[in-house]
């Protein structure tokens, strides 16, 4: 194998990369906003208990959990639409690769792979409140990141 090809497979390798840490940082996520949850607790366990930053605190920490309840009830992710993102991914950075290494028409192929693929990932790798076909519902008061 020569620099050419090792540099292709380095730039495949670099794409799949990022979009499986953006799938891990989104896992992850949770985790850490439950331990800001436990964090908050604590500190305010350590206030006075007439205090009102303890009051304020609770119930801030009362509808955050309220909240992170609520969006695991209801929002989901369409595996579907995932997957097929994942697919049109691949076989995009597999015409490129091709592209690339012989200068052919699999530019045409690769640009519309890339754009559905890397669409479908984040259209449907995001969870949202979802109808019972997996289509995002618009004009939802939850439907946008907090």
């Amino acid at each position: 194998m020569g620099w050419t090809t090792w540099s292709n497979v380095l730039i495949a390798l670099l794409g799949v990369t990022v979009g499986v840490l953006k799938v891990w940082e989104t896992h992850r996520a949770r985790s850490v906003r439950l331990t800001e949850l436990k964090t908050m607790a604590e500190l305010a366990n350590l206030l006075p208990d007439k205090s009102a930053a303890r009051k304020s605190t609770i119930e801030h920490i009362e509808a955050r959990i309220s909240n992170l309840v609520r969006d695991e009830q209801t929002k989901r992710r369409d595996a579907t639409g995932f997957t097929l993102g994942l697919l049109f991914t691949a076989g995009g950075l597999w015409a490129t690769y091709g592209a690339i290494s012989s200068n052919s028409w699999l530019w045409a192929l690769a640009v519309p792979l890339l754009i559905f693929g890397v669409t479908g990932i984040v259209q449907d790798g995001v969870p949202r409140e979802r109808d019972e076909r997996g289509r995002a519902l618009r004009g939802s008061r939850n439907n946008s990141k907090k």
